[in-house]
Formats: structure tokens, sequence, C-alpha cells
């Protein structure tokens, strides 16, 4: 079983493990949870070329209090993500695996100094990834 072969960061996360694709977003912050799971569950998070070559992103046990875990992070456009998820001490039961993400903006602010002087064009607020033209045309 490939899973054996997962990173344990002193926990065992090798019993259940998902896979999250953000090559076809840009980037954000994501939450994963697994509120709602009737155990207490372990939740950890990896980057890396495949199940033998993991690097640790995050990790939790009992987010909040709760037996529950959760963990939020900055994701980038073109990683893939691997997760595993565990009950503490062996324990089992129904996963239910969520998560939010957030994407980020940015803003390109336009103006012709003297005002005069001709136009600017192309400014808004567009998604974190994503590539436009600024146009500039003198009078």
């Amino acid at each position: 079983d490939s899973r054996q072969q997962q990173p344990n960061q002193n926990r065992d996360y090798r019993d259940h493990d998902e896979k999250f694709d953000q090559r076809k977003a840009g980037g954000g912050t994501v939450t994963f949870a697994t509120t709602g799971s009737n155990f207490d569950t372990l939740l950890a998070a990896y980057t890396g070329t495949g199940v033998s070559n993991l690097t640790p992103i995050a990790d939790n046990d009992d987010f909040n209090g709760a037996l529950q875990s959760a963990i939020t992070f900055d994701v980038q456009g073109g990683v893939i993500y691997y997760f595993a998820v565990d009950g503490f001490a062996g324990a089992t039961g129904s996963i239910v695996f969520g998560w939010n993400l957030t994407t980020q903006n940015y803003t390109i602010t336009v103006s012709a100094s003297p005002s005069a002087g001709g136009t600017v064009s192309g400014g808004g607020t567009f998604a974190a990834g994503s590539s436009r033209t600024v146009t500039a045309t003198p009078n």
C-alpha cells in the first residue's frame, strides 16, 4: 500500500488520503476541515510529486477544542495538494471532508498625468494568476 510511505509527523495519517488539484485555479487561501465526521480525526496536507516524495504543509488535531480537524493555508495555482485523514489512536468512522477556497484578487489603478495628456485603459480588479494589458495612448 503506497499510503504507508506518507510522512507521519509523529501521528499516523496512513489510513485515508485525498488529492486537491489546484492546477486549474489561481491562488488563494483554503480551509480544509473534517467538521461533521463522527470520530476524532487527524488531518494533514502535503505537496510533492507523489506519495513517496511529500513535503508537509499543515496538520491539525482537535481544531478549536473539537474532536475534528481543520487547516488553513495559502494555495498556489499549478500545484497539487495531497491530504491524509486518519483517526486519533486508531479511531474510525465516517469522514466528512470539506473545503472553502477564497481566491485572491489584485487591483490595477490607471490614470493619465497630466489628465489631458492621453488615455489609459486596462485597470480593474482581477483574479490572482491572471494577466492583463494596460494601454496608454497619448493625445
